[in-house]
């Protein structure tokens, strides 16, 4: 299941917000060689890491991280609008109360086998757009490695680009726009095999007890 953690009930996922520094902190700095993101106490936290940033995260069982990506509103600060406006040459830059900002994806591949990181990544990806829905979203924005742009069109995404292919630092990267409605949420789930509900908003990771849908 992926958790929903926002304002409300951040206080309750301290841990595994924290974890969840660490991890990006490895994945990005580590592993992809994000210098630029490098800390000394190991954790990746941003400008984009604010009070209104709005976390989706994958728990196993014993409430450690394994998969996790960022939300923020447009309206405040995010990355296209912040740091890669120049990747933007199609339209301007998309902002508004319905379209969120999506950032810092991923699975941790250490905790989950090879035939459920799909299925993970899958939930992860039900879940945002699910979520995004659910609060009145019509869009969400991404600056993104080109090579994403494959899987969004095997998704079957209705996904439009803002911009050529652009050089940095590490690599190359695109900015997108893309819908949130059922058509996608119904492509994203047949595609990545999910078939049941992914959606946990808590008061905290344990007890689960506590547990409870966001309303639609």
């Amino acid at each position: 299941m992926i958790y929903i953690i926002d304002k409300r009930n951040r206080q309750g996922f301290r841990i595994q917000i924290d974890e969840m520094y660490r991890i990006r902190h490895d994945i990005y700095v580590g592993r992809r060689g994000w210098k630029a993101l490098a800390r000394p106490d190991g954790r990746d936290v941003d400008q984009f890491d604010t009070d209104d940033t709005v976390y989706l995260l994958g728990l196993d069982e014993c409430g450690r991280v394994i998969a996790g990506l960022r939300l923020n509103p447009t309206t405040g600060p995010h990355l296209i609008r912040d740091v890669f406006p120049h990747t933007v040459t199609e339209t301007g830059i998309p902002i508004g109360d319905h379209i969120y900002e999506f950032t810092r994806w991923f699975v941790v591949k250490e905790r989950v086998s090879p035939e459920e990181n799909r299925r993970v990544a899958g939930e992860l990806l039900v879940a945002m757009l699910e979520y995004g829905k659910s609060i009145g979203l019509t869009h969400i924005s991404l600056c993104c490695d080109s090579f994403f742009w494959k899987t969004m069109q095997e998704m079957r995404w209705d996904v439009r680009r803002l911009g050529p292919v652009t050089r940095y630092a590490e690599g190359k990267c695109i900015a997108v726009l893309f819908d949130v409605s059922d058509n996608m949420i119904a492509n994203t789930r047949q595609v990545r095999a999910v078939t049941s509900g992914v959606i946990i908003y808590a008061a905290a990771a344990l007890p689960l007890d506590d547990t409870f849908k966001v309303a639609a």
